[in-house]
């Protein structure tokens, strides 16, 4: 099988690089570190009162799997909106347009050089994660359930940088922009779809039982009407559907089947006017949704640096007169 040119060539410059290496130290330590020091409070509680420690251990594995994704949306963003930007400002992206690779082959080459430089910080970082087993705590199967999710978080976020990097001319633009995509996706859509139900719904909705299903339903509704036992959903009801591109909600969700806190979840969805097959299945949807999204992203990014586009054009002529000014 033929390895993509771009992510050998790509693999070849991490490996004679230090950036890399001490960036896992650096991610790792941070780990380590909080892991340690949360480790020692646990052990002195249990000394000093004789409490099972399992309950701390799983706060614990949240709270370092939560300080992994959130370093991870530090560097992946940054480092694929420079992949193909970083190309053109030291003008080697014509070259790479110029050979026989097609544009396809190069935007997948630089999302996989990002992803694997990624991934290697979470596959270093298992052993730390691993600790949390230490009093009886998550099982290894749950951690590598958890590597394989953050992976495909990676692909989402690196998505996001690529097709920012083949937009945007300039490196800074590109990343900043990649950022703002991403804050957007998680906080934004969280933000809107609360603030929408509290402003229109009265809150969150209410649990309320309809004849028609005959079946426990849960519809989002400002009013019930019980004497009819029928639920007047609300017309913001469907906007709870956005959550389904927002990978923080896909975690949380993947997090509390594992601590087994999925019932609040459920409760809060329910609430919040989701069907009940979407709330059952939420993690598939949702990752299937996100999976469209990368897709989306991808063949934008293609259409984007593709030098027979308008818009490359253009933009090439405007980096080339900055460049001369």
């Amino acid at each position: 099988m033929r390895m993509n040119p771009v992510y050998k060539n790509e693999l070849k410059m991490s490996a004679r690089s230090m950036q890399l290496p001490v960036l896992a130290v650096i991610f790792n330590s941070i780990l380590s570190v909080v892991a340690l020091i949360a480790l020692y409070g646990i052990r002195q509680n249990y000394i000093n009162s004789g409490g099972n420690p399992y309950h701390s251990m799983m706060i614990l594995y949240v709270v370092v799997l939560t300080i992994e994704v959130v370093l991870l949306c530090l560097f992946v963003p940054s480092a694929a909106g420079g992949s193909i930007a970083g190309e053109r400002e030291r003008q080697t992206l014509d070259i790479l347009l110029s050979s026989r690779m097609t544009v396809r082959e190069i935007v997948t080459g630089k999302l996989l050089s990002c992803i694997s430089m990624a991934m290697l910080l979470v596959v270093t970082s298992i052993p730390i994660l691993a600790v949390t087993s230490m009093y009886g705590g998550m099982q290894l199967g749950l951690l590598y359930q958890s590597a394989a999710y953050v992976g495909f978080f990676i692909l989402f976020a690196g998505s996001i940088g690529v097709f920012c990097s083949c937009r945007f001319k300039k490196t800074t633009y590109a990343s900043i922009s990649a950022y703002g995509l991403l804050i957007v996706l998680t906080i934004g859509t969280g933000l809107l779809v609360l603030l929408l139900n509290m402003v229109f719904g009265g809150g969150f909705g209410q649990f309320s039982v309809t004849a028609s299903v005959s079946d426990i339903s849960c519809a989002y509704s400002s009013e019930v009407d019980m004497g009819t036992e029928v639920s007047t959903v609300h017309a913001v009801a469907g906007i709870i559907y956005l959550w389904l591109l927002n990978p923080a909600i896909t975690y949380g969700m993947l997090i509390s089947h594992q601590i087994g806190e999925i019932g609040i979840v459920e409760e809060l969805l329910h609430r919040m006017g989701a069907a009940q097959v979407v709330v059952e299945h939420w993690l598939a949807v949702s990752v299937s949704v996100q999976a469209v999204f990368i897709i989306i992203m991808t063949a934008l990014s293609t259409k984007y640096l593709d030098p027979q586009n308008e818009r490359f054009k253009a933009g090439n002529k405007i980096l080339k007169k900055h460049k001369s000014q």
